[in-house]
């Protein structure tokens, strides 16, 4: 956990967290998904998100249907501790032909989840299950952090927008 706390703070991440937000600054709307634990997580991102003014959805629902051309100018922002939920995955492959952006945070950067993202952010914590390996005990410490420091960073670039402006 400490490892990648400090990373937060080095160049490659920092420029990779840059580009990331830029994609969200450039979007009407971001929408976070997730199913089980990584939903209540999404649903804490787009909280999160709309509290600093970032307009948000979330979609924890799998099987809701996309209708077609609705997210052509919509980042998205999918959490997935394994990157290989199937229902996830088939989402995600309809809402990349609707044209959105994505942004995924996953614990392995070799997975499905994350080389179908425009940008992806991942944490390595060792895997943990309670008593079936159908439900995972990962922290997710990490994916809280990387939420709030996105959220920060979109908001003050975008004060600083606003003071170029003025």
């Amino acid at each position: 956990m400490n490892a990648f706390l400090k990373g937060l703070t080095g160049d490659a991440f920092q420029e990779k967290l840059s580009q990331a937000c830029q994609m969200i600054e450039a979007s009407h709307y971001t929408t976070f998904m997730g199913i089980g634990t990584s939903g209540a997580l999404a649903a804490y991102g787009y909280r999160y998100f709309n509290n600093v003014g970032i307009q948000s959805f979330v979609i924890t629902d799998p099987y809701l249907p996309i209708p077609r051309d609705s997210y052509q100018q919509s980042c998205m922002i999918v959490l997935s501790v394994s990157g290989e939920t199937p229902e996830v995955i088939e989402q995600l492959d309809r809402f990349k032909k609707n044209g959105a952006k994505i942004i995924s945070i996953t614990n392995d950067d070799a997975s499905t989840i994350s080389k179908m993202s425009d940008f992806n952010f991942s944490y390595y914590m060792l895997d943990e299950f309670a008593y079936t390996t159908a439900i995972k005990l990962t922290t997710q410490l990490p994916v809280l952090a990387l939420l709030e420091v996105m959220a920060h960073h979109v908001k003050m670039e975008s004060v600083n927008q606003q003071k170029k402006l003025s």
